[in-house]
């Protein structure tokens, strides 16, 4: 499985580059926040993710490998390696990089940050969930189907779920009132965030230590559920 992510590593390494510098040096100007800085970050990992299978179909790869004695659920599984890894790697570089680097700029130039601390539990969630969501709707769809007919089926499904998702916080907005959290105050584009408010709600019942392990199990029962259905798809597909 590593010498598979390794192919994939090599093929895709400049392109990463690219998107991961574009990001940087985008989320690192005076007007950013932190919650634009988690959706680019959810967004470079999958966008990664993404560049693997469309180099691969567009070099033809995928039957050549297909066709050395490897077990299909080998090359399943190191495609699941390789999204944790692309996530692991996204969050290290938003939370380890660009949001220490994006802080210091902003005390240096003395503009106001307009956002709350890089540190917040919430963010790290939302972050891993976002990242996890895309990665394991996306996955089987393209080890069932090729990568054309699984980009669109995973894009009407995406879109499906927006909608409903969208729809449902309306409903419950009506008649379900979340309690108030940090988030309401500040700045406005947080205060329609419903997900960030019900997270800091958890983490505040929960603490940081649990409600942080919540959010990983919940994404590894999502990997592992998602990795059963690529590894069926894939055991019929036909090349």
């Amino acid at each position: 499985m590593l010498k598979i992510c390794l192919k994939d590593f090599l093929a895709a390494r400049w392109v990463w580059l690219t998107a991961g510098t574009i990001v940087v040096l985008f989320v690192i100007q005076p007007f950013g926040n932190i919650l634009m800085v988690t959706l680019f970050g959810a967004i470079l990992s999958f966008a990664g993710l993404l560049a693997v299978f469309l180099l691969e179909d567009r070099n033809k790869t995928e039957i050549f490998f297909a066709s050395l004695p490897l077990n299909r659920s080998t090359i399943v599984k190191a495609r699941y390696l390789l999204a944790a890894a692309l996530i692991t790697t996204a969050g290290l570089l938003v939370f380890g990089v660009v949001l220490p680097l994006g802080e210091a700029i902003l005390a240096m130039t003395q503009v106001r940050p307009a956002t709350v601390s890089s540190a917040r539990p919430e963010f790290i969630a939302l972050f891993i969930l976002l990242s996890t969501l895309l990665a394991v709707l996306f996955l089987p769809f393209q080890h069932r189907f090729d990568f054309g007919r699984g980009t669109v089926r995973f894009g009407f499904t995406a879109a499906g779920i927006i909608a409903v998702g969208a729809g449902l916080e309306r409903v419950t907005g009506r008649w379900v009132k979340i309690p108030a959290t940090s988030f309401d105050m500040g700045n406005p584009t947080l205060s329609v965030m419903g997900p960030l408010r019900i997270l800091e709600n958890l983490h505040t019942n929960l603490g940081t230590p649990l409600f942080l392990a919540a959010a990983v199990g919940l994404c590894a029962i999502l990997f592992l559920l998602a990795l059963r259905l690529s590894l069926a798809g894939y055991a019929r597909r036909e090349f």
